[in-house]
């Protein structure tokens, strides 16, 4: 058995507008959850969009875990 943890990175502007994009599409759920205003989701969708366009930064994606077993 194998365990792997791979941690993705966004390094290009295009893969980096997956970020601000999933949190677009979240956003009316997190609203209607009272988790946040529509002001900030806007605030912050347009602060990743940013620094997305932004070549000096890189984004971290969310870790994945892998294992592989065998019998």
């Amino acid at each position: 058995m194998s365990v792997c943890l791979v941690q993705p990175v966004a390094l290009r502007e295009y893969d980096k507008h997956l970020i601000d994009l999933s949190l677009f599409e979240a956003a009316d759920a997190l609203i209607e959850a009272e988790l946040i205003t529509k002001e900030e989701i806007d605030q912050t969708i347009a602060q990743i969009r940013a620094l997305a366009e932004d070549e000096k930064t890189v984004f971290g994606i969310p870790r994945v875990t892998q294992l592989c077993a065998r019998n």
